[in-house]
């Protein structure tokens, strides 16, 4: 009897334990997470606390069956392939220059209506990221085939010059040391996405920020950090919470993010203002539309200064 029984339900508890248990590795499980006020990583002498919001989604990696399954069934929650240790890398060097974009727009948005807000900074190369043995590699590009960066006076101009080559001679710096290397192309494309580092000598008012955040890994958070520092440095009034995702440029562009269809739900009953890139915003509208309640406004927006302007006259 006991044998028998072995027999008929031996095969449903490996099932069982298959699906528990057994990771699939080129898997990922994107779900809702939460939003994060900016005024938490800078710090001055006002603040604009309850104010502005990034928002951030929560990555499952190597799900299990059983998991993959109810994802399926979950229309808040997104199966997809797993990112590669170099986009992982990748995403912490752009959070970084994020920042470094988010106080150039802000701050030079702010000086065309003050005067004493000022801000010096000088292109100092470009930043990638390099992986090596599964080893995080930042180097600062200085030179293209002996050329100085300084040379090439757009970015067009730049990616024009590489466009015509085979294989590039880089001269960079990496932990303070010059080095020099060869990148070669793969399939008409080098492995290399260019990113312009600027070094921000001075300005004033003086603030003090940092970009670490564990929870959060890239640059979405770029156009809600401009707003925040454009409001905290003009000391302007804020009577309402703001929430969005978007990157940001050095030049004030909002660019395409991930995960847009978790953070819509994230965002509910957090914010009253939510937005969105121009190039997310039809999944940002699906995804807002099966709402029940929404809290929130959804907007579109293409640069700083359209979010800027928008959120002005919404206020008003």
């Amino acid at each position: 009897m006991k044998k028998k029984f072995l027999i008929v339900f031996l095969p449903l508890y490996l099932t069982i334990i298959f699906m528990l248990v057994f990771p699939f590795n080129n898997w990922q499980i994107t779900l809702p997470g939460n939003v994060t006020d900016v005024s938490k990583n800078v710090s001055y002498e006002k603040s604009l606390e309850d104010s502005f919001f990034t928002t951030y989604v929560i990555n499952y990696d190597k799900p299990t069956l059983l998991q993959l399954i109810l994802t399926k069934l979950d229309k808040k929650t997104t199966l997809s392939k797993n990112v590669l240790i170099d986009y992982y890398y990748d995403s912490f060097l752009d959070e970084e220059l994020s920042y470094q974009y988010a106080l150039i727009n802000a701050y030079l948005k702010a000086k065309e209506h003050n005067d004493e807000v000022s801000l010096s900074h000088q292109l100092k190369g470009y930043s990638v990221v390099l992986t090596k043995n599964k080893t995080m590699l930042k180097d600062l590009i200085i030179a293209f085939d002996g050329i100085p960066f300084t040379n090439f006076s757009t970015n067009r101009e730049l990616s024009d010059y590489l466009k015509e080559k085979e294989t590039v001679k880089l001269n960079a710096i990496r932990n303070n040391e010059e080095i020099e290397y060869q990148i070669f192309k793969q399939a008409g494309y080098f492995n290399l996405t260019l990113k312009p580092y600027f070094e921000i000598e001075s300005f004033n008012p003086v603030l003090n920020f940092s970009y670490q955040d564990d929870k959060i890994g890239g640059p979405s958070g770029g156009l809600i950090q401009s707003l925040y520092l454009y409001y905290l440095i003009t000391e302007k009034e804020l009577t309402i919470k703001v929430g969005g995702t978007g990157t940001i440029s050095f030049n004030g562009e909002v660019g395409a993010i991930g995960g847009i269809k978790e953070k819509i739900f994230t965002a509910n009953n957090k914010v009253e203002l939510f937005f969105c890139p121009k190039e997310n915003y039809q999944a940002a509208l699906e995804a807002y539309q099966m709402l029940k309640k929404p809290s929130y406004q959804l907007k579109m927006v293409e640069s700083f200064s359209e979010a800027l302007d928008f959120l002005k006259a919404y206020e008003k």
